[in-house]
């Protein structure tokens, strides 16, 4: 008897030890799901960029013709269809994909995807990753969904030149990282089911070439961003300045045209073709070309602290109403209407340009001309080449052939930031 009571006591205790194991081991293991969630969560994020159509004309593609490297497959809803490496399709809002949903995805296993009929600054340029596609009232929309490394890796080329020192194309490698996270952080695409865009109106993507030297630049600095006051910096970047100082206050309208008519030989950018640039604009082809009957008169009424006009004021008469005077806000506002006197631009080193639909910069100021007691126009002296907000690419290659590294750019052009990796 007694034998038969151990023997069931030993049967309970195997019982119990086994549930004990069994609860606590499914508690170990959903541990170690949990860990490795957490780690992918650390893992390079994925990106999802809105291809515009030709010479980045429209968000919207009336069809697309695309192939990839290696085979691939279009998904939609509960199906899927499969193709070989280099087959060729064409897609419209007509297709048949369409006829479950308004969404198809297309998918390859480590291959390259290319649209023959997109037309970019270079041919044959290949988009890593998958793609979808959205059907709408407007036409489809053509997004790309890659790793955030590998979308850099499309921007740098576009952005900085691959002849630039290492230590510049690093700082632009950070910059791009940052303004991206910026982007998608800020959902200022999401109405086209996206982060950005590949156009100038975010950062080009996937217009040139990749490069192995741009490729390093990414590599070596990955995850690194910038931040500013427990944020992200506002990471903008263009192509020259005019020799802006952080801690310089050109506000003033004689300050600031003092200050462009300085011998600043010391600024590093001192000997770049666009550091100085001037043009004249005759008041007959900018009333041929706006909507204004006459125009009396151009005055800046406010510039930022870096000298940057922000307001300008025009007075004379609208056509067709009885409106004097009125204001244009925005520097890149006011390039544009000027610009709308088709200017030649004369650069510092003699060479011309023609063609623009902004000028140069907003970094400007205005010279009356007159015939008699008339004004005919302005002569327009300027310098530097873009909105001038954050890194100038010229003055990170001018510094990094001087020996700087790039947290001492990016230092030099951003202030009091550090440089981390980042962490969702």
């Amino acid at each position: 008897m007694k034998k038969i009571i151990m023997l069931c006591g030993l049967l309970l205790l195997t019982f119990l030890w086994g549930m004990l194991g069994l609860q606590y081991g499914n508690h170990a293991k959903d541990i170690t799901i949990q860990r490795d969630l957490q780690t992918t969560s650390k893992t390079d994020s994925e990106i999802r960029v809105l291809l515009k159509n030709d010479g980045y004309a429209s968000e919207y593609h009336a069809d697309i013709c695309l192939t990839c490297d290696k085979d691939y497959k279009i998904r939609e809803e509960d199906s899927q269809i499969r193709y070989k490496a280099g087959e060729k399709i064409q897609i419209t809002p007509q297709s048949a994909w369409f006829a479950k949903g308004d969404v198809i995805q297309v998918f390859s296993n480590g291959g390259w995807f290319y649209f023959p009929e997109l037309e970019r600054a270079e041919e044959n340029i290949g988009y890593e990753g998958s793609l979808e596609i959205r059907k709408t009232d407007q036409g489809l929309l053509l997004i790309n969904v890659l790793s955030l490394e590998n979308y850099l890796c499309g921007v740098l080329p576009g952005e900085m030149s691959a002849s630039f020192p290492m230590e510049a194309l690093k700082a632009q490698a950070i910059c791009a990282r940052t303004y991206a996270l910026q982007q998608q952080e800020d959902q200022r695409a999401k109405e086209f089911g996206a982060d950005l865009d590949d156009s100038t109106s975010y950062q080009v993507y996937n217009n040139r070439q990749h490069g192995e030297k741009t490729d390093q630049a990414v590599k070596e600095t990955a995850g690194l961003v910038m931040m500013q006051d427990g944020i992200l910096a506002d990471a903008r970047y263009y192509s020259t300045s005019c020799g802006l100082d952080l801690h310089r206050d050109l506000s003033e309208e004689s300050v600031f045209a003092a200050f462009l008519q300085e011998n600043q030989i010391h600024s590093v950018e001192a000997e770049e073709p666009f550091y100085r640039w001037k043009t004249s604009i005759r008041m007959a082809d900018l009333q041929e070309k706006t909507g204004w009957e006459t125009i009396e008169n151009l005055q800046v009424i406010e510039r930022n602290e870096k000298g940057a006009v922000t307001t300008l004021e025009i007075m004379g008469q609208k056509k067709n109403t009885e409106q004097a005077n009125e204001r244009i806000n925005g520097e890149y506002q006011i390039r544009q209407f000027l610009a709308l006197a088709d200017p030649v631009i004369t650069l510092q080193d003699g060479s011309t340009r023609e063609g623009w639909q902004l000028l140069p910069s907003a970094f400007f100021y205005l010279q009356p001309v007159t015939e008699g007691d008339f004004l005919t126009g302005y002569e327009i002296y300027g310098g530097g080449y873009g909105h001038g907000e954050g890194m100038s690419q010229n003055g990170a290659r001018h510094m990094a052939e001087q020996g700087e590294d790039y947290e001492t750019i990016l230092k030099n052009y951003y202030g009091q930031i550090k440089l981390v990796k980042y962490s969702s």
